[in-house]
């Protein structure tokens, strides 16, 4: 093992989507509203509280990509789709352990943007903007 490099795979991990969103926020920038769940009782209240139709996106230590697990569900229009949707979560192959329910926004521009650390380099990022 190289000098230091214990310490260096100590501080990698990857930030889940609430904890990022804590960051940009941190920066001014504004997020879409959210409630972080934890089960099913915890989910519908946030749902009843932010009002139909949400989001539900379940989260994964360590997992960036939510979409291609099944685990994001958009326009949840109701109180059956929102339970139907959680449910299905529960089912995949990586179960998620806490979740997120968002309003559903419409826009005209959505942004993906990603950010590492390179010892070497510093601060690099990368963003992938949908119109």
């Amino acid at each position: 093992m190289k000098r230091g490099q214990a310490s260096d795979e100590k501080e990698r991990r990857v930030l889940n989507e609430s904890e990022a969103k804590k960051w940009l926020k941190a920066l001014n920038l504004r997020v879409v509203k959210e409630v972080v769940a934890r089960n099913l009782g915890e989910v519908l209240r946030a749902a009843q509280k932010i009002g139909y139709p949400v989001v539900l996106k379940g989260t994964v230590e360590g997992q960036v990509h939510k979409t291609e697990l099944g685990l994001v569900k958009l326009n949840l229009k109701n109180l059956d789709q929102l339970k139907s949707a959680y449910k299905k979560m529960l089912r995949v192959r990586i179960k998620p352990k806490s979740f997120l329910i968002q309003p559903m926004v419409k826009g005209d521009l959505e942004l993906i943007a990603g950010v590492v650390r390179i010892l070497s380099l510093g601060l690099q990022s990368c963003s992938d903007w949908e119109a």
